[in-house]
């Protein structure tokens, strides 16, 4: 695990759902995010406001590293994790099966410079 943070959240999913699975666990980086632009925003009725709070924004992701949020595009740069399904060294399965993801190397901040073509439209 990469955090102590990520470590607690899997452990107490474990707990109240022990048939169930976090295999999307990026999603906790969506929300955390929004959850911090909606705050810096005031609102999230506004969603200009919240948007524009998204730009920019670098977000400590509790599975290690930030997501920066590319203002031109809104595009969310993050590591990518190689990783192989595996039954030895894992601290979590999935699908109660054995089997769970081992990171065998990591590309920090995977297309942080690759160029964007976006034309995005604001409001």
């Amino acid at each position: 695990m990469a955090t102590d943070e990520a470590r607690a959240t899997y452990e107490a999913f474990e707990a109240k759902y022990p048939e169930g699975n976090i295999d999307q666990s990026r999603i906790f980086n969506v929300i955390g995010m929004l959850s911090q632009a909606i705050e810096a925003a005031g609102t999230a009725d506004d969603v200009v406001a919240v948007a524009k709070q998204l730009e920019g924004m670098e977000y400590e992701s509790m599975w290690g590293g930030k997501v920066f949020m590319r203002p031109q595009d809104h595009q969310a740069i993050q590591d990518m994790h190689v990783a192989v399904h595996t039954d030895e060294n894992i601290d979590f399965d999935y699908d109660l099966s054995g089997y769970g993801v081992l990171t065998e190397s990591t590309v920090e901040m995977a297309s942080m410079d690759s160029p964007t073509t976006c034309e995005m439209k604001r409001p």
